[in-house]
């Protein structure tokens, strides 16, 4: 996350009664289950570290940062299976493995606003005070109001409030843009049909999908590379060998059913911790 010292000082002035706590991954097993039971918001970028979700307790929220090129959405389905409240920011501009990625503060503090059940106000989320007649009034379309603010804000670049009364943004799919601020998408043309990311923000970023598509496989080989030339070493040390003595590869069947059976030890661990001694 290339702006990742800004959003926490971001977060630090917008919520200063709340206690930011960072996950570095050098706790202990013991820290880092009591860390994430305590938790009231859990909050961060889509990967391996919100596996720790599973040890949160029932109600906790948590916030992911998610891209929008082909998303997964396995901690959407983990929070909903141990009754957890989940919210999604989206990185429209991103995809998996990016190094540049910078999340939008604007839209971390409205998610942290909306997890941490901040009060709206006396008007509605989607609705605020007017100006000329001083009651609570629809903010108009190309605009939103969420949780933790008392003005209608307008929709950024790439995202659109088509009708009035928006307590959020929708992002543009691939395949159209919108400027700021904007009630409707609008389509690419015919000889430049679709765009690299959902949220695009021109007609310049509109592009024949077959160079789209070229491009998107040069910088996913180049991100994997990149990952791999930083942890490979250590990496490769746990993953599981075959009977033969070799490491099954990231994305192979069995390496899959690894990663799934981590994820059920996190469960039983959870369930261990919590008293119930079985799964």
């Amino acid at each position: 996350m290339a702006n990742e010292a800004q959003l926490l000082q971001a977060i630090s002035g917008r919520f200063p009664s709340a206690k930011l706590r960072v996950y570095t991954g050098q706790e202990t097993v013991a820290e880092t289950i009591a860390l994430f039971q305590r938790a009231r918001v859990v909050v961060g970028m889509h990967g391996a570290g919100l596996s720790h979700i599973v040890f949160a307790a029932p109600g906790t929220a948590v916030v992911e940062f998610l891209f929008m090129k082909a998303p997964p959405m396995m901690f959407w389905h983990v929070s909903g299976a141990l009754s957890l409240r989940y919210v999604m920011v989206p990185l429209s501009q991103s995809w998996w493995l990016d190094p540049d990625v910078e999340v939008p503060q604007q839209d971390v503090l409205d998610a942290l606003a909306l997890a941490l059940n901040e009060p709206t106000g006396p008007c509605a989320l989607g609705h605020a005070i007017s100006a000329s007649t001083g009651k609570c009034a629809a903010c108009p379309s190309g605009t939103y109001r969420p949780a933790g603010s008392s003005s209608c804000l307008a929709c950024a670049a790439g995202r659109v409030s088509p009708a009035k009364g928006a307590a959020f943004c929708s992002t543009c799919p691939t395949g159209s843009f919108s400027s700021s601020p904007s009630f409707a998408c609008k389509r690419c043309p015919a000889d430049a049909e679709s765009t690299m990311f959902p949220g695009s923000s021109s007609a310049d970023m509109c592009r024949p999908e077959a160079e789209i598509e070229d491009d998107l496989d040069v910088m996913f080989d180049q991100g994997v590379l990149s990952k791999k030339l930083v942890s490979l070493p250590a990496f490769q040390k746990q993953l599981p060998k075959s009977k033969s003595g070799h490491h099954h590869p990231p994305g192979s069947l069995l390496y899959n059913m690894h990663q799934s059976y981590g994820v059920a030890c996190l469960l039983k661990m959870r369930r261990l911790h919590s008293g119930v001694q079985s799964i």
